[in-house]
């Protein structure tokens, strides 16, 4: 009962209007009004999920999270320049626990290489540094054709850089295989059959 006593009293202003505010006519208003805040709550949280009835492609696209990502990558694989190369500490004789492979074949215009380590690598701790195996894969039978065969962070942050280490005759394909371009299936098996 006090509950009704106080909505009266916050609506006595309106009490002389046509449309005076009982407290059924308030609580619908409440109603109403929380309603439409969680569909704007919803709609602003589920616009990036192209399965959602809120989809929007002028937002959803935007790139907020991973323009901060590439940045920390890059700030993370240019002060690598300047560091020694990773060495785990500890326990040499264990395993690691997770190996990555990461095979990178040089494109004209676009480098993901280094974002892509540098993504990786950075933020992790010692310790999770030292339970991971990274091997980056330059599938070129001419590796120096890839921008980062090179540029001195390769070495320092991947535990393994590889090449091919093929027979005469098994270059020859892949050199083949690197001149058709309608063959890249192809050459991405292979490649990828390597670095496993």
């Amino acid at each position: 009962m006090k509950f009704t006593a106080r909505l009266a009293r916050l609506a006595a202003p309106f009490n002389d209007h046509p449309l005076a505010a009982s407290p059924l006519a308030l609580a619908a208003c409440g109603f109403v009004a929380l309603y439409l805040a969680a569909i704007y709550c919803v709609r602003s949280i589920s616009s990036r999920d192209p399965g959602s009835w809120f989809f929007d492609p002028s937002t959803a696209y935007n790139h907020q999270y991973t323009d901060v990502r590439q940045r920390q990558a890059e700030a993370f694989v240019a002060a690598a320049d300047t560091l020694p190369p990773f060495h785990r500490k500890g326990d040499f004789d264990t395993a690691a626990a997770l190996c990555v492979g990461i095979p990178s074949i040089a494109r004209e215009g676009v480098r993901y290489l280094r974002t892509t380590v540098g993504s990786l690598l950075e933020g992790m701790t010692q310790e999770e540094r030292d339970g991971m195996h990274l091997i980056v894969f330059i599938p070129h039978t001419d590796p120096t054709v890839h921008p980062a065969y090179h540029e001195a962070w390769l070495a320092k942050l991947a535990d393994d850089v590889l090449l091919y280490n093929l027979t005469e005759s098994q270059l020859d394909h892949v050199a083949a295989l690197e001149l058709e371009l309608g063959l890249m299936r192809e050459k991405g098996l292979f490649d990828n059959t390597n670095l496993l």
